[in-house]
């Protein structure tokens, strides 16, 4: 990582365990990001919440997720949507979450606006909007209707 979490914000964290499902971060001292870095990422937090109707304030921060949660989620990316990811499978199966703001250190560069990175990230929303909101209604119109017999 870009060492940009501190101790006092897993420790906030942690002590919300067993308030919801999910305990979410977000950074509530976004002035120690560049700018660059801080229209992106809102961006990406707006665009996340419009395409699948959730209102989170950040996406990409160390999730505390229970378990059992993880385990009925598949994750089939490898890059920096991850988080995003298991978020929105989730979340749009309705479990309980609670966000946390919390203050971060200071960061300098990071290798996110890297082509592959990006293109990956992109890759990755389109596949999790298609298996959110595509994939039921694809397979259930396509559902066994059954033979004729004569």
């Amino acid at each position: 990582g870009d060492n940009e979490n501190t101790l006092d914000g897993f420790k906030k964290c942690l002590r919300c365990i067993g308030e919801a499902d999910i305990i979410i971060p977000y950074t509530i001292n976004h002035e120690v990001r560049v700018l660059k870095r801080r229209l992106i990422s809102s961006a990406y937090t707006q665009l996340l919440n419009f395409l699948f109707g959730l209102h989170l304030k950040y996406y990409n921060g160390n999730v505390i997720y229970r378990t059992n949660l993880l385990k009925e989620v598949e994750i089939k990316t490898f890059g920096f949507a991850y988080s995003s990811e298991i978020l929105v499978k989730l979340l749009t199966k309705k479990h309980s979450y609670k966000e946390v703001g919390i203050s971060i250190n200071p960061t300098g560069k990071t290798s996110i606006f890297r082509l592959k990175n990006i293109a990956s990230v992109i890759t990755t929303v389109i596949r999790v909007f298609y298996e959110v909101h595509l994939k039921k209604k694809t397979l259930s119109s396509k559902k066994y209707r059954g033979l004729r017999t004569k």
